[in-house]
């Protein structure tokens, strides 16, 4: 593996990308330097499993969002509400970073109205399919006989074999592989947080109830890993905040920037200052 300073500098067809959007460079250099530790970072044959079966979940899923493309719509007052409902789940993240919090409002929301197009296109994809799928032995040792992971991986299989029909991943080959690289620095971070973050059924609960009208007609038991995850992404951000603080002083990130706008590769005075930023200046 390359080292440390030549994997997160920025590739050239990085710089064309981001020259007009300078805003976005530090955490572009952020991600990249993340993925370099958890790419660096150990792991054994069961945590390897974990992540191939995670990345083959995502991988899944990001094919049926691409079907569904434009089939459902999340509005600036449906995000503004729920954010209104939810402002406490958002405390810990800086109220300045607004498109940020609103991302993450937008992406839930528009995960509970795709289920239910989810769910009539797997089940036609589900009815259609002519074949035989067998686990592995070692697929379900694995799993440890755990029959949600086990449905969850027949259906998986079922759905690579439909993306092979289209040549799926290859035509999505970028996004596949960044989506694989997201799905491996979540495991890291994750995992480097593991311990000091729970999230109660009794959160779950009080969430589906106060939030009953963002989930349609679907039950607790239909909503539970979507609040689950959601709840915890919200929990572990000032966590998440720290580990992203140690990797720019780690690897200089700071010094990367200046030194792109030394070169002219990118203009520093086009980035916009936060308060925070303006208040260290004076």
């Amino acid at each position: 593996m390359e080292n440390a300073k030549e994997f997160i500098a920025l590739t050239e067809k990085e710089l064309e990308k981001y020259k007009s959007r300078p805003n976005e460079i530090a955490q572009v250099l952020v991600d990249k330097a993340l993925l370099y530790e958890a790419k660096l970072a150990e792991h054994t044959e069961l945590e390897k499993k974990e992540i191939s079966f995670l990345q083959e979940n995502a991988l899944v899923r990001f094919y049926v969002q691409k079907k569904l493309e434009g089939t459902v719509n999340v509005t600036n007052n449906e995000i503004q509400s729920f954010y209104n409902a939810n402002r406490n789940l958002f405390s810990n993240q800086n109220e300045t970073n607004s498109d940020n919090i609103a991302t993450q409002v937008y992406n839930f929301l528009y995960r509970q109205k795709l289920v239910a197009n989810e769910t009539k296109m797997i089940q036609e994809i589900i009815q259609n399919f002519q074949g035989d799928l067998v686990l592995t032995n070692d697929e379900v040792k694995y799993m440890s006989n755990n029959s949600v992971r086990i449905t969850a991986k027949y259906f998986d299989k079922i759905m690579i074999e439909e993306m092979k029909k289209e040549n799926f991943v290859n035509a999505h080959n970028d996004e596949v592989s960044e989506m694989e690289d997201k799905v491996l620095v979540n495991y890291y971070i994750e995992k480097s947080l593991s311990g000091k973050v729970n999230v109660t059924e009794d959160e779950v609960k009080n969430f589906h109830e106060m939030n009953r009208d963002s989930f349609l007609n679907f039950t607790l038991a239909d909503a539970y890993t979507q609040i689950h995850n959601f709840l915890f992404q919200q929990k572990i951000n000032n966590d998440r905040l720290e580990i992203m603080k140690k990797v720019v002083d780690k690897y200089k990130l700071n010094d990367i920037i200046k030194d792109y706008d030394k070169k002219g590769l990118i203009n520093l005075g086009k980035i916009k200052m936060t308060k925070k930023d303006k208040n260290d200046e004076q």
